[in-house]
């Protein structure tokens, strides 16, 4: 069920949760932004995120998310779960993860949490960063194949983004970016969010989550 920002959290037992902001965080009314909610062992609420390139934040919960829990997930699966995303979330200082379009296949995490890059020019954004720790735990939560590719809006993006990460990244990495654009398929933030309502643990096709899609940026302010 999708909750306010400042609805009480855990309401339902659940210990994992997906939260979406828009432009009050991105800065940027085209964008919304996905993060991790997570209920560690003493309780206490925080939020896990790629916020930018080699910017991982782990942050105590700030009621600015719409957020929705996993209930359709096994109390044990989501525990576990948040488990592995605390490893994870124990690198946050040292984690250098590279912001970036393309999104290669796994495993995208080293036993100790730390970011693996398979290929020069890939790495994560907001979105990806929650497929990627979902997808190395062992639950993906979509079919990467179902989704569609090179959207108009999603080329618009891949623009916008390589424009802005020139002045972040070295010009190796960039370019491999740029010259590697015909594998862009991208994975919504709002996309990636409507995931913890729909997930049972089954990976879910693009068709599936289309129409949640539709209801939640009807109502998520960008």
């Amino acid at each position: 069920m999708l909750n306010q920002p400042n609805d009480p959290l855990w309401t339902s037992g659940a210990s994992v949760a997906l939260g979406l902001v828009g432009s009050r965080l991105t800065r940027d009314p085209r964008q919304f932004h996905v993060a991790l909610i997570l209920r560690d062992g003493e309780g206490c609420s925080r939020l896990l995120h790629l916020a930018w390139h080699k910017k991982l934040v782990f942050e105590e919960w700030n009621s600015s998310y719409h957020w929705i829990p996993f209930d359709g997930l096994d109390i044990e699966v989501q525990e576990t779960l948040v488990d592995y995303a605390l490893v994870v979330a124990a690198t946050a200082s040292v984690q250098e993860i590279p912001y970036s379009t393309l999104f290669d296949v796994g495993p995208h995490f080293d036993p100790e949490g730390k970011y693996v890059r398979p290929t020069l020019g890939f790495g994560l954004t907001c979105s990806t960063f929650i497929l990627a720790i979902c997808e190395d735990f062992g639950l993906p939560l979509i079919d990467r194949s179902t989704w569609p590719a090179k959207r108009l809006a999603d080329e618009k993006w891949f623009e916008r983004i390589t424009k802005k990460l020139e002045e972040y990244v070295p010009r190796s990495e960039w370019l491999a970016q740029r010259n590697q654009r015909h594998l862009l398929r991208r994975y919504r933030p709002e996309e990636v969010f409507a995931c913890a309502e729909l997930s049972d643990g089954k990976a879910l096709t693009f068709s599936q989550i289309e129409p949640e899609v539709r209801k939640i940026i009807s109502i998520v302010p960008r």
